[in-house]
């Protein structure tokens, strides 16, 4: 039996939460796309990705409050679109997206209808929340702090989206 449907969305994080890190939880760790380039935007991760977020598999979200964080475990397609193989073009790497200084994490509800949770994963897209074609953001998009970034995911299987604003995003393959 599936849960009932969510009504409204789902405001995780909101701005103006702060933590410290120090006192508070253990470090979620560390590591980036590649060696000795730091911190990133999920533009930036989403750019140096053979695929970018495209068809990514979204397997669980953990929230911590004490240190102000979202993690994201993803299978991310990897594969070559120009194989001679499917499991060539499909392959896909386990990944996770850390968010640090998290500003808002929003999940709309799914449509009412589709299923809340997939075998495998749940399929996604990504893009920049700042351009004029993004869906409409929690904030305004004049409203984010000059440092902070906002980026969207479409969660296919929800027909829904999940809105991220933050600080600093670290990707790590597991």
């Amino acid at each position: 039996m599936n849960p009932p449907p969510l009504r409204g969305s789902i405001a995780l994080l909101g701005a103006g939460l702060s933590a410290n890190r120090g006192n508070c939880c253990s470090s979620l760790g560390s590591g980036v796309l590649k060696e000795g380039m730091g911190f990133k935007s999920l533009m930036e991760i989403d750019r140096d990705l053979p695929n970018g977020f495209h068809d990514a598999l979204l397997e669980s979200i953990t929230v911590s409050y004490c240190s102000n964080s979202v993690e994201l475990d993803l299978k991310l397609l990897v594969g070559d679109p120009d194989a001679n193989t499917e499991e060539g073009r499909e392959a896909r790497r386990a990944a996770k997206l850390i968010l640090n200084d998290v500003v808002y994490f929003v999940i709309d509800p799914p449509t009412p209808g589709r299923k809340h949770s997939s075998v495998g994963g749940l399929r996604i897209d990504a893009g920049d929340a700042t351009l004029d074609s993004s869906p409409e953001s929690p904030k305004p998009r004049g409203v984010l702090p000059t440092d902070a970034y906002a980026y969207w995911f479409f969660v296919d299987t929800w027909n829904s989206f999940i809105h991220i604003a933050a600080r600093e995003a670290i990707l790590r393959w597991i």
